[in-house]
């Protein structure tokens, strides 16, 4: 059985949702390559492990896990980690894959095509999540028993709840079934953005500035 530990505060909406009538279903946005702000990157790479693309084995791009593209099953669209064979993943040595938002999201959920094209044993076997908002981060939590053996489908990382105020990602790697690969098609992410962009300090000072001096000049013309 799939252990989940989530360590937040984060509203739970069964109980809640189970327990009112009439409610129309709002489907929450699946978001894609073309919402991102900026393209994803590598935050750690374990020691002893390098980017399939860079082999004779072949493998798809960081972008290619946020295309929304699911159902593309070839060398090119799956992004393959390749190691040495001695040393193993873990949480201290971890492939990291992060993620920027244009905004920030109320996530409610992820999920992973997390397979091999052509044979089952190279699925990511656990991994650490972070969610970070706008100054700090919002919460991480460690999902195992991610490789289920089968081919070609989509495994929940998270489901069934909302955490708010998300505004970038990271994916931390930390097991593979196969000691010396890994195979991923695409990070499914699904929720609502409840802000165009997230602002930059600078920019909040300037409006807050902005709004200072025209209280001011109303005060002025007032007095």
């Amino acid at each position: 059985m799939r252990q989940f530990l989530v360590t937040t505060t984060a509203t739970l909406l069964g109980t809640a949702i189970a327990s009112l009538t009439n409610l129309t279903p709002v489907q929450a946005v699946i978001l894609t390559n073309q919402n991102f702000s900026s393209s994803p990157q590598l935050s750690n790479v374990a020691t002893g492990w390098t980017n399939g693309t860079n082999t004779q084995f072949g493998g798809g791009s960081l972008e290619s896990l946020f295309d929304g593209i699911t159902d593309d099953f070839s060398r090119e669209a799956t992004f393959t980690f390749i190691g040495d064979g001695i040393t193993s993943l873990s949480p201290n040595n971890f492939v990291g894959i992060t993620i920027d938002l244009d905004g920030i999201y109320n996530l409610t959920s992820i999920k992973i095509a997390n397979d091999s094209i052509t044979m089952a044993g190279e699925e990511v076997s656990a991994m650490e999540v972070i969610l970070n908002g706008k100054s700090n981060e919002v919460t991480r939590f460690s999902v195992d028993n991610l490789n289920d053996g089968n081919l070609q489908d989509i495994d929940d990382i998270f489901t069934n709840q909302t955490i708010a105020g998300v505004t970038s990602i990271e994916f931390r790697v930390t097991e593979s079934e196969r000691l010396g690969a890994f195979e991923i098609r695409e990070f499914v992410i699904s929720g609502d953005r409840t802000s165009e962009s997230v602002p930059e300090p600078s920019t909040l000072l300037g409006l807050l500035a902005f709004g200072v001096i025209g209280k001011c000049l109303l005060n002025k013309r007032t007095a």
